[in-house]
């Protein structure tokens, strides 16, 4: 039987490639075969169940240590607003109770907003030093 005969014996499709390494010679490939071995790649390809739920639980650490962080960050400035707001009447009500005057009064006020401005060197939360963790 030659190849013509089984082909038309044999029942499915069959893709035709060439071959190349010599460009004259047809490869006939039944479908189904070709789509079995397609299948076996392609699952081997798949990631784990497991493997994807650890990654979203990764994530959702991740993301919720952030969210945790930015609270953090927020309460402590908040804190550090509410002590200037508090040191600021204070200063106030004792320059206008005569307690002090103004110059001890200017004095005063820059001096704690110079020591409350942003400084590199003093301890305070950020992602590096891990203290939010």
């Amino acid at each position: 039987m030659n190849r013509e005969d089984k082909r038309s014996v044999d029942a499915g499709t069959y893709l035709i490639a060439w071959n190349p390494e010599t460009n004259t010679k047809k490869i006939l490939v039944n479908e189904k075969v070709l789509l079995d071995e397609m299948g076996k790649i392609f699952q081997s390809m798949t990631i784990p169940v497991k493997m994807i739920e650890d990654v979203v639980e990764n994530l959702n650490r991740h993301t919720e240590d952030g969210i945790n962080f930015a609270k953090a960050q927020l309460d402590s400035l908040n804190r550090q607003l509410g002590n200037l707001l508090s040191m600021g009447e204070r200063l106030l009500d004792m320059k206008l109770d005569g307690q002090i005057d103004a110059e001890i009064y200017d004095r005063k006020r820059k001096k704690n907003w110079r020591r409350n401005k942003k400084d590199p060197s003093r301890d305070r939360m950020t992602p590096n030093n891990r203290q939010w963790l």
